[in-house]
């Protein structure tokens, strides 16, 4: 369990989410030691009232690799229900405050210097662009609203189907034994962060007493795709298959803006 506790300074908020059934949620679901009401605008939103509440913003149904003629069903999806959502969430209480799981790693790569939050953004793929879109259409809301760009994420339990996920699936590796595919370069770099760092700063946000809106960084290390195999395999025996992938790519992103804002303290370390 974790060691925040969510405070507030007059009653606790209501605090809702959406996404809570994938592996990043489920993790936050056990990890929070408040309720959480979970939420799927795809079916219905909820009539909320003008209880103080927070809503996080994390179900998402594409990803970096979802096939371009799925774009459309995406936005849908995606975009379409996330603003909705958030509209009505904002329109019961201009006090509440909304939190937005966004991405960078797909926003900030191959930029040639540590990405902040400064750093001008280029989509590389639709589902990066989408996450643009809302990140635009929730800052014309009128309650607070807060923009986490989280770069990879580690430390979920995931499938052995899943496509994402390098860390995580070679930890899955090393357990069971299954054999996994890479499709990236050893020497590409990517930035990392463990879902309990992710979730220790949710946490913060949600009870940090600032009412202003803004964009922050949420990653911890930047590593290269051969020191993430060397290290697992350093731990347990791991079987890979290597796909071609030409292009050497980089992310390297500073959260140094989190980390003083919110006095957060990223621990968890892959090294």
């Amino acid at each position: 369990m974790n060691s925040l506790e969510f405070e507030c300074s007059q009653s606790q908020p209501v605090f809702f989410a959406t996404g809570m059934s994938g592996a990043i949620g489920s993790y936050i679901q056990s990890y929070f030691s408040i309720p959480i009401t979970s939420v799927d605008p795809r079916d219905s939103i909820p009539e909320f009232t003008d209880v103080p509440s927070v809503l996080l913003l994390l179900g998402w149904s594409s990803n970096p690799s979802t096939p371009p003629d799925q774009e459309s069903a995406c936005y849908s999806r995606d975009v379409d229900t996330t603003i909705r959502l958030a509209t009505c969430f904002a329109d019961a209480n201009p006090h509440n405050k909304i939190i937005f799981v966004s991405t960078s790693g797909d926003l900030y790569k191959n930029r040639g210097v540590v990405a902040t939050e400064e750093t001008s953004t280029r989509a590389g793929s639709f589902y990066s662009r989408h996450k643009l879109v809302v990140e635009s259409g929730l800052s014309e809301l009128s309650c607070q609203t807060v923009v986490l760009r989280v770069s990879n994420v580690w430390g979920c339990d995931v499938s052995h189907k899943r496509l994402h996920g390098l860390i995580d699936k070679l930890l899955l590796s090393s357990r069971v034994g299954n054999s996994i595919s890479i499709s990236c370069t050893l020497n590409s770099v990517i930035s990392i962060i463990h879902v309990a760092d992710l979730a220790d700063l949710i946490l913060l946000v949600a009870k940090h007493p600032s009412r202003s809106s803004d964009v922050f960084n949420a990653s911890h290390e930047n590593v290269s795709v051969h020191e993430v195999i060397d290290i697992v395999r350093a731990k347990s025996e791991i079987h890979l298959s290597f796909s071609p992938f030409p292009k050497r790519y980089v992310t390297m992103i500073s959260a140094q803006k989190a980390i003083s804002y919110f006095n957060w303290s990223p621990t968890r370390s892959l090294c």
